[in-house]
C-alpha cells in the first residue's frame, strides 16, 4: 500500500514540479536589476519578470513579482501568480520530495511544507483570481496551474490557520454543499481550481498523505 501511495504522490506532484521547467529563461541581461526591478520602467519591468520566472531564483522572482503585482493587466495577473509560485518555495519542496521518494528516505509532509513562504502562495491564488477574470486570460491556463494555485489556496489556509489540519481540510472540501468560487473563502477557492484543474480531493488526498 505505502508503494501505491508514494507511485500516487509521484504522479500527482510531477505536474506541479514541471510547470517550474516549463520556461528558463536566461537572465544575464538583466542581473543588474536584481537590486531593485522597481526602478524599471513598466515595460522593462514585466521583461525582467518573465526572464526570472523559472530561473530557480526565488529572490528575484520576489521581487519581480512584487514590482509588477500592481499592474491589472489580465496577461501580467497570470505572469505575477506564476512569478509567486516560484517564489514560495514549493517547487523546490516538490522537488525534495520527488527526490526523497527516489531514495527511499521520505520526511514528513511537515517538514517539506516548512520551507515553503505561504503568503506567496497567497499571492499566488490572488493573481490568478484577477488574471482569469479575463476570459481569453483563463483560457492560457493549464491544469498543472490550476493544481498548484489549488494546493497553494489548501496549504496557505492550512497554515494561516483557515481550518485546523489536512484531512479536515478535505473533508470540508468534500461537502456536497460546497460552492466553487474563486473569489470565497479559502475552500471556495480550493475547489474552483481544483475543479478547473481537473483533478479531484482524492488526488489532494493522495498528495498530502502518502507517508
Amino acid at each position: 500500500m505505502k508503494k501505491i501511495l508514494k507511485g500516487t504522490l509521484l504522479i500527482v506532484l510531477l505536474p506541479i514540479f514541471l510547470i517550474s521547467c516549463e520556461q528558463m529563461f536566461t537572465y544575464s541581461m538583466f542581473e543588474w536589476a536584481q537590486r531593485d526591478p522597481s526602478n524599471l520602467s513598466e515595460a522593462q519591468q514585466i521583461s525582467y519578470a518573465k526572464s526570472v520566472l523559472g530561473s530557480g531564483d526565488q529572490q528575484a522572482m520576489a521581487d519581480a513579482y512584487e514590482a509588477i503585482k500592481d499592474n491589472t493587466d489580465p496577461e501580467v495577473q497570470l505572469l505575477a501568480s506564476k512569478l509567486a509560485v516560484g517564489a514560495s518555495g514549493i517547487n523546490e519542496a516538490v522537488q525534495q520530495a520527488l527526490e526523497d521518494l527516489e531514495s527511499g528516505s521520505t520526511s514528513s509532509l511537515e517538514t517539506y511544507l516548512g520551507t515553503i513562504d505561504s503568503d506567496m502562495l497567497n499571492n499566488a491564488v490572488t493573481s490568478m483570481a484577477s488574471a482569469t477574470n479575463d476570459s481569453n486570460t483563463a483560457s492560457e491556463v493549464t491544469s498543472e496551474e490550476y493544481l498548484t494555485v489549488a494546493a497553494a489556496s489548501l496549504i496557505s489556509a492550512v497554515d494561516n490557520n483557515k481550518v485546523i489540519d489536512f484531512p479536515t481540510a478535505i473533508t470540508d472540501l468534500d461537502d456536497p454543499a460546497l460552492t466553487a468560487d474563486k473569489n470565497g473563502t479559502w475552500d471556495q477557492q480550493t475547489l474552483y481550481y481544483l475543479d478547473q484543474s481537473g483533478y479531484t480531493t482524492d488526488d489532494l488526498d493522495s498528495m498530502l498523505n502518502y507517508s
